[in-house]
C-alpha cells in the first residue's frame, strides 16, 4: 500500500510529521508519491534535510545562515 493511500490525503491538504526518527524519508517518500499523481507539493523543514534527501525534487531552495539563497532547477 502506498502512503498517500494510508493517510487517505485529499486535494487541498496540509500533512504535519513530528517525532523522533524517519521524518525526513517519510517526507521524501510523500512528496514523491504526491508529485507522481500530478499533485503541486510543497516540502518545508524547521530543521536541516541534506542535499541527497532532495535529489528528486525539481526545485530547491537553499537558505545558508549569512549568505544568499538560491534556487536549483
Amino acid at each position: 500500500m502506498k502512503l498517500i493511500n494510508a493517510l487517505t490525503l485529499k486535494n487541498k491538504e496540509m500533512i504535519c510529521f513530528v517525532g523522533a526518527g524517519g521524518k525526513s524519508g517519510l517526507l521524501s517518500l510523500l512528496a514523491r508519491e504526491c508529485a507522481v499523481t500530478g499533485a503541486r507539493v510543497l516540502v518545508t523543514t524547521s530543521t536541516k534535510m541534506y542535499y541527497r534527501q532532495l535529489k528528486d525534487c525539481s526545485l530547491r531552495l537553499y537558505w545558508r545562515k549569512r549568505k544568499t539563497c538560491w534556487i536549483n532547477w
